[in-house]
């Protein structure tokens, strides 16, 4: 069952490109968890209206770390065909929350929050030109510790078919900001950065073989706390119909890097790293059924701050065209660990744990 709620799918249709939306708040991992003396805050928002966004808002004291999103039902045909994604997951604009949004089922936010002077600050980018890149740059002093994205234009056809994907989600190469790209459409990159002194360094992978897995990997005595991924080649039909997806994004196993891997094309994955005393601890579900939830549960006398997601199976047609989705990561409501699952497929979550 759906620890946040009830999981429903449903037939729809729609039309056109979406019109630019203002930004109010996306990312695998929070900012660097083991810098606050307690274990976020999770604040679930309420599940939203169909295509609208959902913020998971903050209490009072307190500032947004991290986040994920969680869907509550999902649209796609009954032959396959995906007519839905997640356009939104991201901290807010204010600092204040987690924001997410479908592009037309309905979501809920989940917020990490910690004390707010402990937690990192916001920066937002300017929207992207159609199919580029965009980073949001972290003002001088301080360095990345996590990210989303917010999608402003988000392509798709008459019939519903998404002909759009958010390619990129991870920190910059340089540790100066967070990146965000589109397939087609335009997006705004939002950054958490936190001070140089406390912020996690930056490990960027070799770009994978074709469909192969990209691992970042941390130096010796340090550990993963974040990270992102980062495509190189991403397959679409000339008529629009994707091809691609991101199949993991996720802590390792063994917590000493960052995993990314797509469906057909090349990624690169970039990990956040920090002195293994300060890291968090992984832990790795059983894969799912097919379609269903399945959560990585935190060991007793720890909490959640952090995770991701890896896909055991993934469902696509012979032609190409995907048939299936990673409609949820994020922490579960509760707090006790990561939530993940896929429109069709089986998948398995990774949640990173700090103590309580």
């Amino acid at each position: 069952m759906n620890p946040l709620a009830t999981a429903r799918v449903r037939l729809c249709a729609a039309a056109a490109v979406l019109p630019l939306l203002l930004l109010t708040g996306a990312a695998p991992a929070g900012a660097r968890p083991a810098a606050a003396p307690t274990a976020p805050q999770v604040v679930v928002g309420p599940s939203s209206a169909d295509g609208q966004a959902s913020k998971a808002t903050c209490p009072s004291g307190t500032r947004v770390a991290g986040g994920g999103h969680f869907s509550n039902t999902f649209h796609y045909a009954n032959g396959g065909d995906i007519y839905d994604a997640v356009r939104a997951n991201a901290p807010t604009r204010a600092g204040d929350g987690w924001t997410v949004q479908q592009l037309k089922g309905k979501a809920q936010a989940v917020a990490l929050c910690v004390p707010a002077d402990e937690a990192p600050s916001v920066a937002v980018s300017d929207p992207s030109a159609d199919g580029q890149a965009v980073k949001a740059t972290c003002p001088s002093g301080t360095r990345v510790a996590g990210g989303g994205f917010f999608s402003n234009v988000f392509h798709y056809a008459n019939g519903g078919t998404i002909y759009d994907y958010v390619r990129s989600s991870s920190p910059s190469r340089a540790g100066d900001g967070w990146l965000a790209q589109q397939v087609k459409g335009k997006v705004q990159a939002v950054a958490l950065c936190a001070p140089e002194d406390r912020a996690p360094g930056v490990v960027v992978s070799d770009p994978s073989g074709d469909a192969q897995a990209a691992r970042a990997t941390c130096p010796s005595g340090r550990r993963v706390v974040g990270g992102g991924h980062f495509s190189n080649t991403f397959h679409y039909a000339n008529g629009g119909t994707m091809y691609d997806a991101v199949l993991a994004n996720s802590p390792s196993r063994a917590g000493d890097a960052w995993v990314a891997q797509q469906m057909k094309g090349k990624v690169q994955a970039v990990a956040l790293c920090v002195p293994a005393d300060e890291a968090p601890g992984v832990v790795v579900s059983d894969p799912s059924g097919d379609a269903q939830a399945v959560k990585a549960t935190c060991p007793s006398g720890s909490r959640v701050v952090g995770g991701g997601h890896f896909s055991n199976t993934f469902h696509r047609a012979n032609g190409g065209n995907i048939y299936d989705y990673v409609r949820t990561s994020s922490p579960s409501g509760s707090g006790d660990g990561w939530v993940a699952q896929q429109v069709k497929g089986k998948v398995q979550a990774i949640a990173l744990c700090g103590a309580s």
